[in-house]
């Protein structure tokens, strides 16, 4: 039975991208098969592509429970390998990766915009430019902006042209839980706040898509638990967690 991971019924469109992933126009159709692509390649993505490499990552990794494991800061979550696979999709179906906005170097070695070197795109197939993003919350609004610097005429000579929309992938909050995500990591509820904080600026073009959580399994976790004694009367109260001791996966 394949399961896929993203369904994706959590999708914000902004300033108007409505008409272009969904109008039959012929101007818009280039837009609307890269949508459309998009939502494909999402919607097929198994949980066993992303559990498979996990539970072998746990094996190895958390091999000394009940002792610590190895690595200083061993992964907690899947989501490199959500990461890692999204990326392997994409590039096989023609999308760049590590797209500079800016930044160029000819064959020369000649470089133009060398200050915004690290302004890129995660993804870009002509004419959409796309984030996808499981980083910090506070990243946000970087993140945000890009799409719109590639999308906009910033009086700055560009490297990527003709892009008219970005779309943006982010977990949902069930998907950071299922998936035993730090909970700092920036959802898709927190993302749609803070396009709620930006719409009057006219940002442009955008779809936000959250993505769900596995149907077939959960993340869970073991940390080590640190006896603490109350100041006050030195009676045992709730211990504090300490390092991950085990990471595995659970079905459901």
């Amino acid at each position: 039975v394949v399961v896929v991971m993203a369904i994706l019924t959590n999708i914000s469109i902004y300033n108007g991208a409505d008409l272009l992933v969904q109008s039959n126009d012929s101007k818009y159709q280039d837009i609307k098969e890269r949508y459309k692509e998009i939502k494909e390649l999402l919607t097929n993505i198994t949980d066993s592509e992303i559990k498979g490499p996990f539970d072998a990552y746990c094996k190895e990794n958390y091999k000394n429970y009940p002792d610590l494991p190895d690595l200083t800061k061993p992964y907690k979550s899947p989501q490199w390998i959500i990461n890692k696979v999204i990326k392997e999709k994409f590039i096989e179906y023609g999308w760049d990766s590590e797209t500079p906005i800016y930044y160029k170097k000819d064959e020369n070695g000649k470089e133009d915009n060398k200050d915004l070197e690290k302004l890129r795109m995660d993804f870009s197939k002509c004419p959409i430019a796309m984030e996808v993003s499981f980083n910090h919350g506070s990243d946000i609004e970087h993140n945000l902006f890009k799409p719109w610097l590639a999308i906009a005429d910033t009086g700055i000579t560009k490297v990527i042209k003709d892009f008219r929309l970005g779309v943006i992938i982010t977990p949902t909050k069930a998907l950071k839980l299922n998936a035993n995500m730090d909970s700092a990591v920036g959802s898709f509820e927190k993302w749609k706040l803070f396009f709620k904080l930006f719409e009057k600026l006219n940002l442009g073009n955008y779809v936000l898509i959250g993505l769900c959580p596995f149907k077939t399994f959960k993340v869970q976790q073991k940390k080590q638990l640190i006896p603490q004694k109350s100041k006050k009367t030195g009676k045992d109260i709730r211990p504090k967690e300490g390092k991950l001791l085990k990471v595995w996966t659970e079905n459901l």
